[in-house]
Order: C-alpha cells, then structure tokens, then sequence
C-alpha cells in the first residue's frame, strides 16, 4: 500500500492543493479541500503532522525538487553571465538558441514592444555571485552584523553626550523639562512684542 494510497479523499485534496496552487499554505489548502475556515490553521498544523500525509510530501518534494548540484550550476550560469554569449553583434539576442540549449534559467524578464522589438532581461549576475558566496560561505555575515552594531551603539552613546551638552546650554535651570522651557521662551517673546 502506497502512502498515497493511505490519505483519505478530504487529506488528498489538502495535500493537492497544498503542493499545487496554494504554495504549502496549510490554511488555504484545508480551506479548498473543505474543511474550516474557522480552524483551518489548527486542521493544517494536525494534517501536517499526520506521519502519512508528512512522508507523501516529502516523497513528493524530493522527486521534485531540484539538487543543490543543480542549484549550485544554475546559479554559476547567471554568475557567470552566460547569457551574454548569446547577444548577436546587432544587440539582439539569440532567444532560440539560448532555449535550445537550456539557458532558460537565465531569463528574468521578455517583452516585445508594440514595434516589435523584443527586449531580454537577464538575471543580476552580481547577486548570482553574492548567493554562491554565501553558499560556500566566502562571506563572513556575523563578523560584519557585529561590528555594524558596535559602532551604531558608540554613534549612539556619543549623540546622547552631544544632547546632554546641548540641552545643558539651552536650559539655565536644570530642573526644568524641555517642554517648560520653550514654553518660558515663547512666553517671552509675547510679552517683549
């Protein structure tokens, strides 16, 4: 007996349309497979959790899913700029031969303008080239995170110096609230005028 074989009618729709057009939102697919709106967070948390319904997906997203290996590969082409040798001398792009070979992958955007003209997007190689850089982790984020935020607190520490001084200054009578001493200050301005 198959694990699909093991879902009932109502966990077999819930699991349709969950891999399908719902995009693994469990609520909306409960919802579509005709259980509660209501308590359709709860009935997707138990129906995911369900060891039947949890081992058919997961069958499913590994003969589905892409490899890391090709993810890796697919991401070096755009790094790479492999597009670009399929730009022809004119400035247009060679779109057939590029499908042929299977460097779809590396189309962000087509349009065809109302003259004709098609315009071919690619993917931002440079982005390419930081996701492989963190992949392979040449990039060190915690490092950079932490000086980052010692430096904003010291920037921090000294703005606060800096408006101490400068309320100091302003304010002859230290007891006196900031709110109090501009209401002195426009006080007398009326009363000169």
């Amino acid at each position: 007996m198959s694990t699909l074989d093991k879902l009932t009618d109502k966990e077999r729709l819930f699991v349709e349309h969950y891999l399908g057009d719902c995009n693994m939102n469990g609520g909306k697919s409960a919802v579509k497979a005709g259980y509660s709106f209501n308590a359709r967070y709860e009935i997707a948390y138990e129906l995911l959790r369900k060891p039947h319904i949890a081992a058919y997906i997961q069958s499913y997203l590994e003969q589905h899913s892409i490899s890391r290996q090709e993810v890796l590969k697919r991401l070096s082409d755009v790094a790479r700029n492999v597009g670009s040798e399929y730009v022809l001398k004119d400035g247009t792009i060679d779109l057939e031969t590029l499908l042929i070979d299977g460097y779809a992958h590396l189309i962000k955007e087509v349009r065809r303008y109302k003259n004709g003209k098609i315009r071919v997007l690619f993917h931002d190689s440079a982005k390419a080239l930081d996701s492989l850089a963190r992949i392979h982790k040449l990039i060190d984020e915690g490092i950079s995170i932490e000086v980052n935020l010692n430096e904003r607190i010291e920037q921090e520490q000294q703005y606060g110096v800096v408006l101490r001084e400068m309320r100091n200054q302003l304010i002859p009578n230290q007891e006196m609230s900031l709110k109090e001493y501009f209401d002195q200050i426009i006080k007398e301005k009326q009363n000169a005028n």
